[in-house]
């Protein structure tokens, strides 16, 4: 059965919708954004139910013989590598010890992807890194930091393609969130200053991953972000100011975040001469009428939660608004 159903799944993998690029890029859904099930869905469904119920061993072994994903990676035919490395994410979670006794060769392959000639499997590449930077991390952040960042860096300069864009940034949080801070304070410098560049130049689906991860960046490292502050957060206050629009809900919901979750990282000392004016902002958004669909009721909350750790003593005048 298990000889038949993994080739199986990755043949029904192969169904992938050909879809106008332009469109493709103008969302940051999921690759198979389809409502209805589709037969990616199915093969991808099959393949992590079978590595979670079966155990790794058999499906790792299975998965990765010669004709399967090895050569699926290396296909001329692009649906044959998105197969392949949407099939490694997948599997990761079940076969997570087997893929960390392999795991140099699994992430170089998943890297090279990332150079691919078609963008959707540029991100399939990055959206495989992501699962593993989740599922085998921190093991992944403290061997292969060193090949892994700056590959994400460098991907993020794909401007033709803003959902490759976007993704590379996503992964960038993935990546902070099992990692320790001393593994990535030596790649700030290139890292925040693309972050920052995708934020002030980006369309709004990137504008929204890079902020999010620009805040996952600051949570990581900690004191190390107050050689950063200078120069982040007055972006970070010009978009609390323009940012009105219904369009932008989200990403100003997701600019209180990262400016709330920066203030905690720097600490009061660092955060205080913008706090006025950063919590106007936040009270004007409060006293506002908010539409009850409206992200930045739930971004705020926890804005307010967070400002108030960093300031302390200093956040009192602000209570009776908050309360």
């Amino acid at each position: 059965f298990l000889q038949n159903i993994v080739p199986l799944a990755l043949q029904l993998m192969l169904v992938v919708e050909e879809v106008d690029m332009a469109e493709w890029n103008s969302t940051a859904d999921d690759d198979d954004n389809d409502t209805e099930l589709s037969s990616l869905d199915v093969g991808k469904d099959c393949l992590d139910r079978l590595a979670l119920s079966l155990g790794g061993k058999t499906v790792f072994t299975l998965a990765f013989r010669p004709d399967l994903v090895p050569a699926f990676l290396d296909h001329p035919d692009w649906k044959y590598r998105h197969a392949a490395l949407s099939c490694i994410s997948q599997v990761a979670e079940g076969c997570a010890k087997q893929m960390k006794e392999h795991l140099e060769s699994i992430v170089d392959q998943i890297a090279r992807r990332f150079e691919d000639q078609h963008p959707r499997v540029r991100w399939a590449a990055i959206n495989a890194m992501g699962q593993l930077e989740t599922d085998l991390g921190p093991d992944l952040q403290n061997q292969f930091h060193a090949k892994v960042l700056p590959a994400l860096t460098h991907v993020m300069d794909d401007a033709a393609n803003p959902r490759v864009q976007s993704h590379a940034a996503a992964a960038v949080i993935n990546f902070t969130e099992n990692c320790h801070k001393d593994i990535l304070v030596p790649y700030l410098d290139v890292l925040l200053a693309k972050l920052v560049q995708l934020l002030v130049g980006g369309v709004r689906i990137v504008q929204e991953q890079a902020i999010t991860a620009i805040a996952s960046v600051a949570d990581c490292v900690e004191q190390h972000f107050v050689a950063y502050y200078a120069q982040i957060m007055p972006t970070l206050k010009q978009m609390l100011l323009q940012c009105t629009s219904k369009d932008h809900r989200l990403l100003r919901g997701k600019t209180m975040e990262c400016v709330s979750l920066i203030g905690i990282a720097v600490g009061r000392d660092t955060f205080i001469a913008d706090a006025k004016e950063v919590m106007d902002q936040f009270q004007a958004t409060q006293s506002a009428a908010l539409d009850p669909d409206d992200p930045q009721a739930s971004y705020l909350l926890q804005a307010w939660g967070r400002v108030a750790k960093a300031l302390g003593q200093d956040f009192i005048p602000y209570l009776s608004v908050v309360m």
